[in-house]
């Protein structure tokens, strides 16, 4: 006799899935140069590759690189950066660059610089600012033009601008206000002079920004336990529903794994699709151990916001000497497991729900 259908939610089974949550598979992300895809850290700077770019040629005496290629032989470079031609008179200078992210990033880092300038000079600029998407992450005004002020800033990028990176493509932009140079000045550039005048008019920003995501296994919503009572010898328990995850963010999860497993009653055994197929990459399949008791489903590009639900089954075989006082329990146990994992937020990976099986006669537990 099969018993019938108990529906557990957002719980278990293999049966072919789809992408919900995920995008195509072939993650840019390892092929950039300014990704670093084991630690998922982004490394970006001005140099001549920004849009309307021409790369100020500052000894690198003056302007050591900051930092020199962080992820080592990449070629990534720190520059200062102007137009191709500096006027004598005021001027307006805009740099771009699109960059990929995945997703938010939950910190960064930034540093924004005028062009070096010899003590004593009077710097002529009134204002520069780095923004992401429209959305400013910093400025340098008056204050940094003063003669020997401090001619940067530096620190963490703020809330709003970790906020408004999307998944995808990103615009990076460096604008820049130049004041007309102090009178009697005919040229941008003074690379030495007498008395330590020396000046190099450009702009160079950096960012450096971390990428993680939170995710979470999402309780079932039967609860943690469920109680299947009155079943007896030689009866067919079939269990269905669909184990859940959810991205959190503030970035996508690029790769991991997803496993459902069943256990603590012999008898219970994952019913596997043979046609099932991976989250994101259809090359690659949920696949069961040789017992029957584990599903294994590889992800990749899990964006943040996003909720991933596998359809799962498990039949119970009561064998024939479960007596009518008997009570056994099945635990079925969905996880997930990310990489690469440079974020550490409080959240559960792992989630459960517990069926707890009753002969006609149990007590205790199957009368809770």
């Amino acid at each position: 006799m099969r018993r019938g259908i108990i529906v557990l939610g957002a719980l278990i089974a293999a049966a072919p899935f789809g992408a919900r949550g995920a995008r195509a598979a072939g993650s840019p992300f390892k092929h950039l140069r300014y990704y670093d895809y084991p630690s998922s850290h982004l490394f970006v700077a001005t140099d001549g590759s920004w849009s309307g770019a021409h790369v100020v040629p500052v000894p690198a005496v003056l302007h050591p690189p900051t930092p020199a290629d962080p992820f080592g032989k990449r070629g990534l470079r720190s520059e200062f950066i102007w137009a191709a031609s500096c006027s004598v008179g005021p001027q307006f200078v805009s740099f771009s660059k699109t960059i990929l992210t995945p997703g938010a990033p939950y910190s960064g880092t930034f540093l924004l610089q005028y062009g070096l300038t010899g003590a004593g000079m009077t710097r002529p600029y009134h204002s520069a600012v780095l923004l992401v998407n429209g959305v400013v992450i910093e400025k340098l005004d008056t204050a940094e033009t003063a003669i020997n002020g401090a001619a940067y800033r530096s620190g963490p990028v703020p809330a709003p601008a970790l906020q408004s990176f999307r998944d995808g493509a990103n615009t990076l932009t460096v604008r820049v206000q130049k004041t007309a140079l102090p009178k009697g000045d005919r040229s941008c550039t003074i690379p030495s002079a007498p008395g330590g005048r020396l000046r190099y008019i450009g702009v160079n920003a950096t960012l450096d920004l971390g990428f993680g995501a939170a995710i979470e296994a999402l309780p079932s919503s039967k609860g943690k336990v469920q109680l299947e009572r009155n079943v007896k010898a030689g009866q067919d328990v079939l269990v269905t529903g669909r184990a859940s995850v959810r991205n959190n963010g503030p970035s996508s999860s690029l790769e991991g794994v997803i496993t459902v497993t069943v256990g603590g009653y012999n008898y219970a055994k994952l019913i596997v699709d043979p046609n099932v197929v991976g989250i994101g990459n259809g090359s690659k399949l949920c696949a069961s151990d040789a017992t029957l008791t584990s599903l294994t489903c590889p992800y990749t590009d899990f964006r943040a916001g996003r909720k991933i639900r596998i359809p799962t089954a498990v039949g119970i075989k009561v064998p024939a000497d479960f007596h009518s006082y008997d009570v056994q329990s099945v635990v079925i146990q969905w996880s997930i497991t990310q990489k690469p994992f440079d974020y550490a937020p409080t959240t559960t990976t792992t989630n459960q729900h517990t069926i707890v099986i009753c002969g006609p006669l149990a007590t205790d537990t199957c009368h809770a």
